[in-house]
């Protein structure tokens, strides 16, 4: 289901226009609690950022609304630094208690 909305508002075409990591996590923050998303689409976000750490961002404020929590893991092969997987472990550490 969150196929479709991801798409049809494009929500991911006017996210990717967004030129810096700053504004693409306004634009995703301003819409994040009218959209699902897969972890596949969560990681196509990521891949659209800079850093690390606004990976992480969007990771950890996506979550709520992600479709398939079971596959969040495979986001850990977004991140550029062992770090920043570290952390992605540690909040579904987290979240999952």
């Amino acid at each position: 289901p969150a196929e479709p909305l991801f798409r049809s508002n494009n929500f991911f075409k006017m996210y990717k226009n967004e030129t810096f990591d700053k504004d693409k996590l306004a634009f995703f923050r301003a819409q994040k609690n009218i959209v699902s998303f897969t972890t596949e689409q969560i990681g196509e976000l990521m891949e659209e950022l800079s850093f690390d750490d606004n990976k992480l961002i969007i990771a950890q404020e996506a979550y709520p609304n992600v479709v398939d929590p079971q596959n969040y893991y495979q986001l850990q092969s977004k991140f550029t630094f062992s770090s920043g997987k570290k952390k992605l472990s540690e909040f579904l550490q987290s979240v999952r208690r």
